[in-house]
């Protein structure tokens, strides 16, 4: 190999469907999170859904890959003061004006986990998948104590 055509080759990025990290479901612009049945890695979307609904799902999941964004700049930002901002003033400047019950209420504050995990049964509600739209997250209520075991009711997902 001469020198000039090393110069001139080109190493080409994995394709949309070939990166592993990327869900398996064909054009899916999610990451994979989750191994399903010894396949490579699904979306929270695409998980455990029929191979012959993904392309619909698919396209729901572009639809809404703004809100898939979101959640991965929340998720980098929990638990760090990011431009002197904490990532809930980051969230409720977001959804202020355009969906008020995607903003973070006084525990989901606390919990960014939380707040997290609502958002992603938002993406999957807004996608079709899911029939009941998520509800903010409440601390729960401890009401009695056993030994050193202490017994939660009231929790609401």
């Amino acid at each position: 190999m001469s020198f000039v055509k090393r110069r001139t080759e080109v190493v080409k990025a994995p394709s949309f469907e070939q990166d592993p990290r990327k869900c398996a479901a064909t054009g899916c612009p999610f990451r994979g999170t989750a191994e399903w049945g010894g396949s490579r890695y699904m979306c929270l979307c695409h998980q455990g859904k029929e191979p012959d609904t993904w392309p619909a799902i698919t396209e729901k999941c572009h639809e809404f890959s703004w809100l898939g964004d979101f959640i991965a700049d929340v998720m980098k930002q929990s638990g760090t003061w990011t431009r002197g901002r904490h990532w809930s003033e980051f969230a409720v400047e977001f959804w202020s004006g355009i969906d008020d019950h995607c903003i973070p209420n006084d525990w989901e504050r606390l919990r960014a986990p939380d707040y997290v995990i609502r958002m992603m049964d938002e993406l999957r509600w807004r996608c079709g998948l899911t029939k009941l739209r998520p509800k903010p997250r409440e601390m729960p209520h401890y009401s009695k104590v056993k030994g050193n075991v202490v017994q939660l009711s009231g929790i609401t997902a």
